[in-house]
């Protein structure tokens, strides 16, 4: 399985990100995606959005990890930074910097929990967290991933 480093790319990283809440982080993430020919953004969002009326996905710590199974034939990860921080209805009711969007195929379930797991390690500390929000390239934020998940 790919790492996470490995699924991202520089045109998938957004660095001061303005949206305000929610709903526009993950659009203007469904429009990234499609951006870069990976799939069409309303059925992408839409799909995301049903998943996220369940629960928010924000995890506490200034951290959200939306995800969804659509029809894609590999795993995508988008990610966005908001230094200002985002309104993810968080449990810990705090605004959300980080965003990890990840999309995977339908018929992965035991690739796209492991890659929801090592993404929450990843960002599980204080010091990659602030790391990640103080990057200055979407090619830096990419290597803090690399040197930092763990395999």
């Amino acid at each position: 399985m790919p790492s996470i480093a490995q699924l991202l790319n520089p045109s998938l990283v957004a660095l001061n990100v303005r949206a305000a809440e929610k709903n526009g982080a993950i659009s203007f993430l469904c429009d990234l995606i499609s951006q870069n020919n990976k799939c069409d953004p309303e059925p992408l969002y839409t799909t995301i959005m049903n998943r996220e009326s369940l629960q928010s996905t924000a995890v506490g710590h200034g951290v959200a990890i939306p995800h969804a199974r659509c029809d894609v034939t590999d795993f995508i990860v988008a990610a966005a930074v908001s230094e200002k921080g985002m309104d993810f209805s968080s449990i810990d009711k705090q605004p959300v910097n980080l965003v990890f969007l990840i999309i995977s195929p339908k018929n992965e379930t035991s690739r796209y929990l492991q890659m929801l797991s090592q993404i929450a390690a990843l960002l599980s500390s204080e010091k990659n967290r602030q790391e990640l929000i103080s990057a200055k390239t979407p090619e830096e934020f990419i290597e803090i991933v690399k040197r930092n998940e763990r395999r």
